[in-house]
């Protein structure tokens, strides 16, 4: 009689030649165990370009938020500094000429700083934050233009107009500024 020790070991020493032929044949599969660097596929090329593509855009970010930073604190300048005189009136329905060619100034220098933050190239996600805030910052010199207008006319409808128009622009200046808020602090420019 066979002992069962004798039985399981030969199995074993099967299961063991059997994993080894069929090592062998997968390793003659595959070049004799030599490993292959398959072919540029799309998957692989795709995601080298990904790589380069968010570096570029890392950046483009860097760059767009320094850039606008900059034009933020001259924005703000610009607003607080000569922006509350300029728009001190006397007796806002009877402006001196004097009073009217301080906010005509005050205007195109505010339009000349929108013409600089047009010339800031935002990277595509915050493109349309990026125009909406330039549409917002149009909109209040397009009513700031109506008021000081209303004033030289003695509207006071005009004025109401205007008025309602800020506010308009400045909500959408505000929904541009939380859209941009992870990337640069638009606080100054809110405030003002």
């Amino acid at each position: 009689m066979v002992s069962s020790q004798y039985i399981m070991g030969h199995l074993t020493i099967r299961k063991a030649l059997l994993l080894t032929a069929m090592c062998g044949a997968l390793a003659g599969l595959t070049g004799c165990g030599e490993r292959t660097v398959p072919p540029p596929t799309s998957t692989t090329m795709a995601t080298e370009n990904a790589d380069a593509v968010a570096a570029a855009t890392i950046s483009q970010m860097a760059g767009y938020t320094t850039a606008l930073e900059g034009w933020s604190a001259r924005f703000a300048e610009l607003t607080t500094g000569w922006g509350r005189t300029a728009l001190d009136f006397a007796d806002p329905m009877r402006p001196t000429d004097d009073e009217m060619g301080r906010a005509q100034e005050f205007i195109e220098a505010m339009r000349s700083s929108v013409a600089e933050l047009k010339t800031i190239e935002p990277p595509p996600e915050v493109a349309q934050a990026h125009a909406q805030l330039r549409a917002a910052l149009g909109g209040q010199i397009t009513a700031l233009e109506r008021l000081v207008s209303a004033f030289d006319w003695g509207s006071e409808r005009d004025a109401q107009l205007a008025y309602r128009q800020h506010e308009e622009s400045l909500a959408l200046l505000m929904q541009a500024a939380k859209d941009l808020e992870p990337y640069v602090d638009l606080s100054e420019v809110t405030q003002n």
